[in-house]
C-alpha cells in the first residue's frame, strides 16, 4: 500500500473513535472488524469466493507479520537497554 492519504487517516480515526466509544468488549471488537471486511471484500468481488479468500488470507497474514514485526522491534529495544 502507498502512503497513507488524508482520507485514509481520517478513516482511520473515525473507526478508532467508534470502536473506543462502543463499550464493546476487545473480542466484539474483533468480531465486528471481521465482517467489516468481509463486507467489504464481497463488496469489491461480487460472489468471486476464491478471491474473496485470498483477498482476506492477504489481509491476515500482512496482520499476523505487522505483529511479528513489532514483536521483533520492541525485543530489539528492551534489549538495548
Amino acid at each position: 500500500m502507498d502512503k497513507m492519504t488524508p482520507e485514509y487517516k481520517s478513516a482511520h480515526e473515525r473507526i478508532r473513535a467508534i470502536l473506543q466509544e462502543s463499550g464493546l468488549p476487545e473480542m466484539k471488537k474483533y468480531a465486528l472488524l471481521s465482517t467489516c471486511m468481509t463486507e467489504v471484500a464481497h463488496e469489491c468481488n461480487g460472489n468471486d469466493f476464491d478471491t474473496l479468500s485470498l483477498k482476506l488470507a492477504i489481509v491476515s497474514k500482512t496482520m499476523l507479520d505487522a505483529v511479528d514485526k513489532a514483536k521483533e522491534l520492541y525485543n530489539k529495544l528492551t534489549k538495548s537497554k
